[in-house]
């Protein structure tokens, strides 16, 4: 669970005046509060204080500061470079600070500045290659004057990822970034921060296809495929598909071809990276963004209730916020082949939703506002066992959607069921290094089924891992082009198929492929995309055969920095073209040959 840090304000002894209570009236109350991370992962929380007199015969004789879920290690506190004497109180999950100061600060306009300090571990955590930071929302800021906090960072835990709320002002040196947040940045929510290029998790899947009919058949299977936010390298495929190809909605479909009665198990094994903000990505036609406004029979679009309350929100911020206050989380709901409920029936039962009741709600009303949103299936960690997806201990995935920003072009994956589930923080606004994807429905609600599903038999086995791990070393994928030439009987045009194909881990993007016949550019073709696996296929369609002095001698096809070069027929097209026409005299010759002997022997027996 998320520490909270709750700030209870003073607790005063009253010398002069015993019958006032209310310290805000008394005092002027400032505070800085600087968390300082060590390079090891340390945090020193210290916050400075100044107590400033309003009146001339009341001043502070002792200071309270109350810690909830933290448990604070080397407390210190002083004044003027003096210390402090510190009495600690421990209550089961609070501790509490207390201190009696030494000397009397009296008078009107008066201030004594302190300073309390202790190390917390439980601020900063690394997880898999990312430095993660959470600090706690500040509660009773409305009892500060002023109030600011002060974020420093060792400049050794990398880029940073994400930060939210934004900062103020932030500073960069060499060795360390300092951010900081006034009263107003900070009142609305806990501060989350990420540090490091990208988080890597490793993955195991299995998947068990089984052929049932009479007949061999195709089946297709889900892999892990990239998005704007995500990228996938393969490790191992056993056995190989016979392709990879891409859906209408960005998935990785692996085919594979089973006799009859046969039994598969196919294992997928790998590492995703995933990025705190979009990737370039091929940006969506706008056919396929219309489709993601449609019903479907868990997104009823249509239903008067959901397009009315689709009406009065409108944008997929005040969606996001109005799931996240609604909707309760039934964690007794959470185990494998649940009742899917749907929009409809979650908006009815607010208090029986889980991760698929605050996605389809979304979902549902994102469309009925006119904004394309779809649904992601996949595993996202959490430390919160309540959270925990099953596939920890089953293959039981996690649920959230995305919506079409068209400003920035990008599919924007939000979370509406952790920020009802994790005491208020945001993951609207970001998302963490946390979710992986495997599947997208788009199109269809149900459909392709991510890994997990494929399973045989009545006691299935556990059969997706994913863990944190180090980006597997790889070589960059490179296409390799094939040449073939169609084989056929064809008296118009001589065809070749270029076949352009992936046999690396990792997906290929934005492949210009040029054709040339005898140097001269023919044509231009471009991939956006190819995934592992995959290839693309394009015929070049030579002159006519009856001509063969027209056909090039040679084909190049080129792309990067690889040419790859055949030749053609076009010579022994030549020969065979003139050995058919000295044929086709020589037959016009003997047949004419043949006319006139036999006129010269119908003569003879006329004329003997």
């Amino acid at each position: 669970m998320k520490k909270v840090l709750i700030f209870l304000g003073l607790v005063f002894l009253y010398l002069f005046s015993p019958k006032i209570t209310h310290a805000e009236s008394q005092f002027l109350t400032n505070e800085e509060v600087i968390y300082s991370i060590s390079e090891k992962g340390t945090t020193t929380v210290t916050h400075n204080i100044i107590l400033e007199n309003k009146l001339t015969d009341i001043y502070a004789s002792s200071y309270s500061l109350k810690l909830s879920g933290v448990k604070p290690q080397n407390i210190k506190a002083w004044q003027n470079l003096n210390e402090i004497q510190t009495k600690i109180l421990e209550d089961g999950t609070t501790t509490t600070i207390n201190l009696e100061f030494p000397d009397a600060v009296v008078g009107q306009g008066n201030a004594r500045h302190f300073s309390i300090s202790y190390d917390d571990g439980t601020v900063s955590t690394k997880t898999g290659e990312v430095w993660e930071i959470s600090i706690p929302k500040v509660l009773g800021l409305d009892f500060y004057d002023s109030f600011r906090l002060k974020l420093e960072v060792p400049s050794s835990f990398g880029n940073l990822a994400y930060i939210y709320p934004k900062p103020e002002n932030s500073v960069n040196s060499p060795n360390k970034n300092v951010y900081l947040f006034s009263k107003e940045f900070v009142k609305e929510s806990p501060i989350n921060a990420a540090f490091g290029n990208f988080q890597v998790f490793l993955f195991d899947l299995t998947y068990h296809l089984e052929n049932p009919s009479k007949i061999n058949s195709s089946l297709d299977i889900a892999v892990p495929a990239d998005s704007s936010f995500q990228k996938i390298t393969f490790t191992n495929i056993r056995p190989k598909p016979e392709k990879i190809y891409i859906d209408e909605d960005g998935n990785w479909l692996a085919t594979y071809k089973l006799k009859s009665a046969e039994r598969v198990d196919v294992r997928v094994s790998g590492a995703v990276q995933l990025y705190a903000s979009a990737r370039n990505f091929p940006v969506e036609s706008k056919a396929y963004l219309t489709q993601n406004m449609q019903e479907t029979p868990v997104w009823q679009t249509n239903d008067p209730e959901i397009k009315n309350l689709a009406l009065k929100l409108k944008s997929p911020r005040a969606i996001y916020d109005y799931i996240t206050k609604n909707l309760v989380y039934d964690f007794s709901r959470v185990k494998p082949d649940i009742e899917r409920l749907g929009a409809k029936k979650a908006l009815k039962n607010p208090k029986n939703a889980i991760c698929m009741e605050f996605t389809d709600l979304f979902i549902a009303l994102a469309r009925a506002a006119n904004i394309p949103a779809r649904e992601i299936n996949g595993f996202a960690y959490s430390e919160n066992l309540s959270l925990q997806p099953l596939s920890l201990v089953a293959d039981v995935l996690h649920a959230w959607p995305e919506y079409w920003d068209d400003s920035t072009k990008v599919w924007v994956p939000i979370d509406p069921t952790w920020g009802a589930t994790t005491g208020g923080e945001d993951f609207f606004s970001k998302l963490d290094l946390r979710h992986f994807a495997f599947v997208v429905h788009g199109k269809d609600a149900y459909k392709p089924y991510p890994p997990g599903s494929y399973k045989l038999g009545s006691n299935p086995q556990k059969d997706v891992y994913v863990s944190f791990g180090p980006l597997p070393r790889v070589p960059e994928s490179q296409p390799k082009i094939v040449i073939e030439k169609i084989q056929g009987f064809n008296l118009t045009n001589v065809v070749y198929n270029i076949k352009i194909v992936n046999n690396g881990a990792s997906a290929i993007y934005d492949r210009k492929i040029t054709i040339y016949f005898d140097g001269a550019n023919q044509a231009t073709k471009n991939i956006a995309i190819l995934p592992p696996f995959g290839e693309e296929s394009f015929e070049a369609k030579l002159s006519s055969i009856i001509t063969p002095w027209k056909l090039p001698g040679q084909i190049s096809v080129i792309t990067d920095n690889q040419n790859v070069k055949v030749f053609t027929d076009r010579q022994r097209a030549i020969i065979t073209e003139i050995s058919l026409l000295m044929l086709f005299i020589l037959l016009i010759f003997l047949a004419t040959f043949h006319e006139k002997l036999h006129i010269n022997k119908k003569n003879h027996k006329q004329n003997p």
